[in-house]
């Protein structure tokens, strides 16, 4: 099945990209589609509907007509109104309710946002590492068949040439397997943002290592709530004011007046005119039982907020440690490298073309495994602005560019 999607969206992209020809690609512009994203639109459609309605009471919760006769004539006499008010707890509890709701929406849109941001800073991420691992393994690729071209007129022996054209077909396998994953993720991309024939990205302006590095010490101290906790407690909160809102409920018939005409009794207009007040007395309350099943609810779902808030933090505690260890060994990388640069070829010695081929293997190895870690720290470091809520936050930034270029609603 993943073999017929694979395909199916590599066909899309060759028939799409003779449609549309060459697109030019931009990390902000891509990253600009998740304001788009369908998964927002339950959110947005909710939001439109309470900016146009709300959640308030009316004053009066009961409006009754009554009409009779004292005797069994076929002519009315008793006119009765009654209003029974609504209970005044029940009126400011709608409200609370009301206003706690946007905001909750306003946090879960929030939320799903930086989900969207987030599956494309990664699939950006994916597709920068693709483009170096295809970059590396072509140089290598080349390198190795300047080697056997070399080493042919030089003579080379069998068992040294097995070796070598084994190594250049498994390269040659893992750069064609590189250049598939590419298209595919290319595909997955243009979904989104749109076909482009080549995606290329500019790693010049890519924030670097050692900018993550200043970025996490000035904003360890920093106070960013993680937005699964303001939502855990929101939560909770709209459903302790429910609470307040059914027990309100439970009371708000608390009374009622009543006016009434009586025109076959006396004779001035104040003998056929009366009136009632009728209060009701909370001695009983029949929703007591379900009142105490919310409440145990409620004891749960505090708990439940607390171990969000134990989780989120025992995450982000490994996050930064596994980041501080990456951004570590990628510092020790960056010096071996140096002094991998420095080993010389002396230039009046006939070249080794073997030993040759190990000092810029070697290189190449440094230059790989750098690359892996640089993948390792920028995917770090968008899941530690995702705990801390930054993702998200007005005005939207790239964080992926190096100096954090604003992104901008394509529409």
């Amino acid at each position: 099945m993943m073999r017929y999607l694979i395909l199916l969206l590599i066909g899309m992209y060759a028939i799409t990209y003779q449609a549309h020809g060459q697109m030019t690609f931009s990390i902000e512009g891509y990253l600009a589609t998740a304001l788009e994203d369908q998964a927002l639109e339950r959110y947005q459609a909710q939001k439109q509907f309470l900016s146009d309605n709300n959640y308030n009471s009316p004053w009066l919760n009961r409006v009754e007509l009554r009409v009779g006769s004292e005797d069994a004539n076929a002519s009315l006499n008793e006119y009765r109104l009654r209003l029974s008010p609504t209970n005044p707890a029940e009126i400011k509890a709608n409200k609370i309710y009301y206003n706690q709701h946007l905001e909750s929406l306003t946090t879960k849109h929030q939320i799903v946002l930086n989900e969207a941001l987030k599956n494309r800073y990664l699939m950006v991420i994916d597709l920068i590492d693709l483009t170096q691992q295809e970059k590396y393994l072509s140089e290598r690729i080349q390198l190795e068949e300047k080697i056997l071209q070399n080493n042919a007129q030089q003579g080379m022996e069998l068992k040294d040439i097995i070796v070598f054209q084994s190594n250049q077909t498994k390269h040659l396998l893992q750069y064609e397997e590189i250049k598939t994953q590419s298209l595919v993720t290319r595909c997955y991309i243009g979904l989104d943002y749109g076909i482009s024939d080549t995606l290329t990205i500019d790693t010049n302006h890519l924030i670097t290592v050692a900018q993550i590095k200043d970025y996490l010490t000035s904003t360890a101290l920093a106070d960013h709530q993680n937005l699964a906790i303001i939502e855990a407690e929101q939560e909770l909160a709209l459903n302790q004011q429910m609470l307040k809102i059914d027990k309100a409920e439970a009371r708000s018939n608390i009374g009622y007046i009543q006016g009434n005409i009586d025109t076959e009794r006396g004779a001035d207009i104040n003998d056929h005119l009366g009136f009632q007040v009728g209060i009701r007395l909370p001695i009983v309350n029949p929703d007591k039982p379900k009142l105490n099943r919310d409440r145990v609810k409620l004891i749960d779902e505090a708990a439940k907020v607390e171990a969000t808030k134990s989780l989120v933090q025992n995450e982000s505690k490994l996050n930064t440690l596994q980041l501080d260890a990456w951004i570590a060994q990628y510092e020790m990388l960056r010096q071996r490298q140096a002094l991998a640069q420095k080993i010389q070829v002396n230039a009046n010695i006939a070249v080794d073309w073997t030993e040759l081929s190990k000092l810029k293997n070697y290189h190449l190895d440094l230059d790989m495994e750098l690359a892996q870690l640089e993948k390792k720290i920028r995917i770090a470091f968008i899941e530690y602005l995702d705990q801390k809520g930054l993702l998200a936050n007005s005005p939207l930034i790239n964080y992926l560019s190096r100096d954090f270029q604003p992104i901008i609603n394509r529409n």
